[in-house]
């Protein structure tokens, strides 16, 4: 650093006194008719005032390297701690799937513990759905603490024919988290079906496509085209292409959803078409609340383990 302020200062001294023909002779014409006629004195002068000035230049270079190495450096602490600061939000934004697995842990235990035991009463049932729906809202609103999320389980009307089910197929809800329980559980007979629900018509009709049977739209209100038989109890969806008028007017209590279908993701048999009896939804009450790659493989898990509790249900399962 030092050997460095050196060269720089005499680079620039040698440059002030000698940088050209003109500037060396401008030089040495002040020195000699100011101070003396003997041109030996001349060039000693000369010398020394080159010295002496070049120490002063060494010293103001050096304190320009001092402060750029300072400055580097601290830079390079800043970006330390910024590395620090991206792998703790990392790491904090990724907990959320993390937490899944803990999540996914106590809630299959106690379904093998059914299974084990062989409780298959809706007493015996109902309590473990409800804890899978209300630990999964517990589990995204983790996420994002400032969004309210609802998750259910739906499935086929038991009078439905479960070797031909259509469109026209009515859908009942089996159980809710704890809190959206308390919020939309109504008295009203209104009659909820699969082709009148944009979600479980999009899935109904892929269920034999794994890939893209499940449903995700994380803004709702900008979707012209969608339909759901809530508007009945909520309020009629707004009638206009205005997206920021839709938003403005949008009724439901949610804004972006999740669904995916209550099937086992790999079939009992080869070849043979998986049992279908339902949806697990989950919604949330502000756009963009779910994350596309992630959240509908994760509801998956849950949803095939979900299946035989619900299987209990019904006499005969499903074909679709």
């Amino acid at each position: 650093m030092f050997k460095r302020a050196v060269s720089r200062a005499f680079a620039v001294n040698w440059g002030w006194y000698f940088g050209s023909f003109s500037s060396s002779l401008a030089t040495l014409t002040v020195v000699y008719k100011y101070l003396t006629e003997n041109w030996l004195w001349v060039a000693g002068l000369t010398l020394g005032m080159f010295l002496f000035t070049l120490s002063i230049r060494v010293v103001i270079e050096y304190g320009r390297e001092l402060e750029e190495a300072l400055t580097k450096v601290q830079g390079q602490q800043e970006q330390i701690d910024q590395l620090k600061k991206d792998k703790k939000r990392i790491l904090e934004q990724y907990e959320h799937y993390g937490e899944s697995i803990i999540i996914l842990k106590d809630s299959f235990s106690s379904i093998n513990r059914l299974r084990r035991l062989g409780l298959n009463a809706d007493s015996d049932l109902a309590p473990v759905m409800a804890l899978c729906c209300n630990e999964l809202k517990k589990l995204f609103e983790k996420r994002f603490p400032s969004f309210s999320y609802s998750v259910c389980i739906k499935v086929l009307g038991k009078d439905v024919d479960l070797t031909k089910v259509t469109a026209h197929a009515e859908v009942l809800t089996l159980c809710r988290d704890e809190e959206s329980y308390k919020k939309r559980s109504t008295q009203a007979v209104i009659v909820h079906n699969i082709f009148e629900n944009t979600c479980f018509d999009y899935i109904f009709h892929r269920l034999g496509d794994t890939a893209k049977s499940h449903y995700l739209n994380n803004d709702i209100p900008a979707d012209l085209n969608y339909m759901n038989t809530s508007a009945k109890v909520w309020g009629e969806l707004p009638d206009t292409d205005d997206i920021q008028e839709r938003r403005k007017l949008w009724p439901l209590p949610y804004r972006s959803e999740i669904v995916v279908p209550i099937t086992p993701i790999i079939p009992d048999e080869e070849g043979t078409p998986k049992q279908f009896l339902g949806f697990m939804c989950v919604d949330c009450n502000a756009e963009n609340g779910f994350h596309k790659k992630y959240d509908a493989q994760l509801l998956r898990g849950v949803a095939d383990g979900l299946f035989d509790l619900v299987r209990h249900h019904y006499k005969e399962p499903q074909t679709a």
